[in-house]
């Protein structure tokens, strides 16, 4: 079951939208519930956490920002399911530090949402590989696209994912290479690896990563750093 939450003050957009994804996942034999909420503040009392989940979100909400209703979701994890349906491009643009899984402008929604439709069913048939680690004689497994970045500090392994939990083990980082073998993971340097999809933006010396932390990145690497961060953006899509 995929469960569709829209939320838009704007009544006729927000049946628009249910409408058109309505039609394509219907077209595509997949199950789904479909809610509407016209402000902020109903959304966040009623909204709930499902497995399998598309939030359209208005960033430009009256009662509550959207984007502060993104930043929420963010901290839930919940970010990578949210697609922002703007009038403005200045919104648009103002949304990509939350992640989101995709934008569309209101005046291109009947020409992109069966590829949007199309992009989040794809995204649902990928399996979720796992890390796998030990911590005081018990196995850990963590999901391979939640992990942030790993850090190395005498003989210590810290893993920190886009849910705000963080982990310490004994290890090197060359073992936990073997499992990152997703072309998100990169070795910036010789104590870190990063996931390009949770880096904001490349700053002086440094990556700055989604919770903020800046990570400095090697001479060595710092060309082929720059070269994946610009293909980690060519693979977001495009709100235009």
């Amino acid at each position: 079951m995929i469960y569709i939450s829209i939320c838009n003050a704007d009544r006729e957009t927000a049946q628009r939208v249910k409408t058109l994804i309505s039609q394509e996942l219907n077209l595509r034999g997949h199950s789904f519930q479909c809610r509407i909420y016209c402000d902020g503040s109903s959304f966040l009392e009623h909204n709930q956490k499902e497995e399998q989940e598309l939030i359209f979100l208005d960033p430009a909400l009256p009662d509550r920002s959207g984007l502060q209703i993104a930043e929420h979701l963010k901290q839930e994890g919940r970010n990578r399911q949210i697609v922002f349906v703007a009038g403005s491009a200045s919104l648009v643009f103002e949304s990509l530090s939350y992640f989101p899984f995709s934008f569309i402008r209101k005046a291109d929604l009947e020409e992109q949402m069966g590829a949007l439709a199309e992009e989040f069913l794809k995204s649902r048939e990928v399996p979720q590989e796992v890390f796998t680690f030990k911590v005081q004689k018990q196995t850990v497994a963590v999901p391979l696209n939640t992990i942030m970045y790993l850090t190395y500090w005498e003989h210590k392994i810290f893993l920190v994912t886009n849910q705000g939990e963080w982990y310490e083990f004994r290890g090197s980082l060359k073992e936990c290479e073997r499992q990152l073998a997703w072309e998100c993971f990169f070795r910036i340097n010789s104590g870190a690896v990063i996931n390009f999809n949770f880096v904001k933006m490349l700053e002086g010396e440094g990556v700055v990563m989604e919770d903020n932390r800046v990570i400095w990145m090697s001479r060595q690497k710092k060309r082929e750093c720059r070269q994946k961060f610009m293909e980690c953006q060519r693979r977001t899509p495009s709100p235009f």
